[in-house]
């Protein structure tokens, strides 16, 4: 239910809500399952609040600029998001019907199970954004942009209406466990000559993503170890080359830990000594209990040393490393050593996938 005090801050608008804002820094405003149909929502409202099962119904976002919006399980039935900008939300459970996304930039949005029912996707952009289960069903495209985006496990995407091609990234048609949806990807203008190649070029994206956790002074080794993973077609993520400019660095390595199948924690008697990198285990560790508790086995941390810290390491926390078969780099330096255990290390993140589809 939401805050009676943040409703009521939000109906007086303007300057109450600006007044809030200022005093109540980095505090999330709580409008969950609030009835917001007759409240001007505008961009101060929806960044740092949550708006979950809220009923946003025709809600006039058009042309805002939306940053970590929460609106899991929201309505927004008809509301109108033409040429809005939003960033790393979640909108999972989402009700989208009949929404006017036309020009709207996504990156980073979670759309697991969202409506898009008859949603207008002209000229919008999907960049990053998870739409496993997601209902694409008499949703118009065209113009339609999708970067990096696994549509396997979309929904609807053979009742989509096609007013003209649309661009699929590379990386959007080989990614996913999943059955390709090579039907929609024709009718979006993809050539019949990429298709025909498209089962070879999946089965070298035959891996887990995976993001990279480490030291600073472990750098080289990680630096190392991110080349070869890119090199071997393997979407890994590390701080220094993948992070957003500009954002926090905690938020963006916590965002990463949520979208990368795999967490490679790098482990050495530094790394053991850093809070950020053990902050990044105990999400990890959150991350795969709460995937168990989904029914999913999927393991998460993949720990990875290159010296024999972590066996001296006195912490709690040791079993739930050194209960996994942890990779051993300790001879990195020696290249015939590391490439030895960089193919264990491929095999480890390997996975089954589907190659064709029909």
């Amino acid at each position: 239910m939401a805050n009676p005090e943040h409703l009521a801050i939000v109906q007086q608008g303007g300057r109450a809500l600006w007044q809030w804002r200022k005093l109540n820094r980095g505090v999330f405003m709580d409008l969950s399952d609030a009835d917001l149909r007759e409240t001007p929502v505008g961009e101060s409202v929806l960044p740092a609040t949550w708006l979950d099962g809220a009923d946003l119904t025709g809600a006039n976002l058009s042309g805002m600029y939306i940053t970590s919006l929460v609106a899991r399980n929201a309505s927004l039935r008809g509301a109108n998001l033409q040429a809005a900008v939003l960033w790393f939300s979640d909108m999972s459970g989402a009700d989208l019907t009949d929404a006017n996304l036309q020009q709207c930039y996504m990156h980073a949005v979670d759309l697991r199970s969202a409506k898009l029912i008859h949603s207008d996707l002209m000229t919008a952009a999907l960049n990053d954004a998870n739409v496993a289960g997601a209902d694409f069903t008499g949703s118009l495209w065209g113009s339609t942009m999708t970067g990096r985006v696994d549509l396997s496990n979309a929904l609807g995407l053979g009742e989509v209406e096609h007013r003209g091609s649309s661009y699929i990234s590379t990386e959007t048609m080989v990614w996913g466990g999943g059955i390709p949806p090579l039907a929609f990807f024709r009718r979006s203008g993809v050539p019949q000559a990429f298709l025909d190649q498209l089962p070879s070029l999946r089965q070298r994206q035959a891996y887990q993503s995976c993001m990279i956790s480490y030291t600073e002074t472990d750098n080289e080794f990680s630096q190392k170890l991110y080349d070869d993973l890119r090199a071997a077609g393997i979407d890994c993520w590390r701080w220094r080359e993948r992070a957003t400019w500009g954002e926090p660095v905690r938020d963006e390595t916590a965002k990463a830990v949520e979208k990368y199948d795999r967490l490679v924690v790098v482990l050495s008697k530094d790394a053991l000594k850093s809070a950020p990198v053990l902050e990044e285990i105990e999400r990890a560790l959150k991350k795969e209990e709460r995937q168990l508790r989904e029914g999913l086995t999927r393991s998460v941390l993949f720990p990875v040393r290159i010296d024999d810290a972590v066996f001296e390491w006195a912490d709690p926390r040791r079993l739930s490393l050194t209960e996994k078969v942890m990779g051993d780099f300790s001879l990195w330096h020696d290249r015939l050593k590391f490439d030895e255990s960089f193919a264990r290390l491929l095999a480890g993140l390997r996975k089954n996938v589907v190659v064709l589809g029909t």
